[in-house]
C-alpha cells in the first residue's frame, strides 16, 4: 500500500494506492458523510476522467502524476519518503507503473469513516442532504458513462482521537 497524495496540478488521483495481484485500488478517504462528501464525489470522478483518459488517449498525464511522486523525495516528511521510497521500488520507470495500470483491473473506493450515528444503508441518518445527493451522482455517473473502471465504497472504523498514531503507523506497515 502506498499512502501518498498522487497529485498533477493540484488534483489529486487517490489518498492510499493498493496492488493485489492483478487489481489496483485507488482509495479516497474522507472523515465522515456530511459536507466533505461533496469533495470526495468529485475527487473520485475527476481522478476516474484523468485515468481513463491517460490511458487511452495522453499517457503524458500519467507520466506527470508519476513524476509528481518521485519529486516528493526531497521533502523532509519521513513517512512520506518512506512512502515514496516504496512507490518507486515497486515501480522503478513510468513504463513500469504505466503497463500495470494497462494489464490490471482497477477499481476506486469511496472510503469514509461515518460518525457512530450514520449508517450508509439507512440513508435518514445521514443529516447532509449535498452528501446523500452527491453519492447518488456518483454512482448513477459511473454507471451512465460505462467506464471499465470499478466503484467500490468502504466503511472505516471510527478511531478515537488517541487512536490516530496506530491507523498512521499502519499505513507504513501494510504492504
Amino acid at each position: 500500500m502506498f499512502s501518498i497524495e498522487f497529485y498533477r496540478k493540484n488534483l489529486e488521483l487517490f489518498d492510499l494506492m493498493y496492488v493485489e495481484n492483478d487489481k489496483i485500488y485507488f482509495i479516497h478517504v474522507k472523515k465522515d458523510l456530511a459536507g466533505d462528501t461533496r469533495v470526495l464525489c468529485a475527487q473520485i470522478e475527476h481522478a476516474m476522467q484523468t485515468l481513463r483518459f491517460g490511458l487511452l488517449s495522453d499517457e503524458i498525464v500519467l507520466k506527470e502524476y508519476y513524476d509528481s511522486i518521485k519529486a516528493r523525495l526531497t521533502g523532509t516528511d519521513d513517512m512520506l519518503i518512506q512512502s515514496v521510497n516504496k512507490f518507486i521500488e515497486r515501480f522503478p520507470s513510468f513504463e513500469c507503473f504505466h503497463d500495470l495500470l494497462k494489464s490490471s483491473d482497477i477499481s476506486f473506493v469511496f472510503a469514509y469513516r461515518p460518525k457512530p450515528s450514520n449508517d450508509i444503508s439507512q440513508p435518514s441518518t445521514i443529516k447532509s442532504l449535498a452528501a446523500k445527493i452527491s453519492m447518488i451522482d456518483l454512482v448513477e455517473n459511473v454507471i451512465y458513462m460505462e467506464r471499465d473502471l470499478g466503484l467500490e465504497f468502504m466503511e472505516l472504523k471510527y478511531w478515537e482521537e488517541e487512536e490516530d498514531e496506530e491507523l498512521k503507523d499502519l499505513s507504513i506497515m501494510v504492504n
